[in-house]
């Protein structure tokens, strides 16, 4: 099996070279910039990233998919099913451009950096809130039905 960060290694392999002969000597960090740094940073960084990301997405897809079309009828499932989708890929879009434009304008150095994954944590601890609250509130919703 071919992963992932094994073409993006390769490519930075092979373009580093060319690359890098345009950069300014004078950063030390251009110098010392080989195929082993290019492994060391896919192995020691992409990796695990994509590892944690692939496992909460396989956990977390099809729950939510089964979630929210469980209690429709059989010719709305597909329609919802492709609400959720859209949603996601909409959500995932908004992700990467609001952090991408506080990134760019939260100021010099690392400021905008922070900025950005300070907000992107706020979000993702509000969507855990309310998840946490909506789910809880469904659950006693649930067993009150019941009794």
């Amino acid at each position: 099996m071919f992963f992932f960060p094994v073409p993006i290694a390769l490519l930075v392999l092979v373009l580093a070279p060319l690359v890098l002969p345009r950069v300014e000597r004078s950063h030390s960090t251009a110098k010392g910039f080989d195929g082993a740094g290019a492994v060391t940073i896919t192995a020691g960084v992409l990796l695990p990233a994509l590892l944690v990301h692939g496992l909460g997405n396989g956990l977390s897809f099809p729950s939510l998919n089964i979630a929210a079309v469980g209690g429709l009828p059989d010719e709305q499932q597909c329609l919802a099913s492709g609400l959720i989708t859209s949603s996601i890929q909409i959500g995932a879009g908004i992700g990467v451009a609001l952090p991408a434009s506080l990134m760019a304008t939260g100021g010099p150095g690392l400021d905008g950096y922070r900025l950005a994954f300070l907000v992107a944590g706020g979000f993702s601890l509000l969507g855990a809130t309310l998840a946490s609250i909506g789910l809880r509130a469904r659950v006693g919703h649930e067993t009150q039905a019941r009794a």
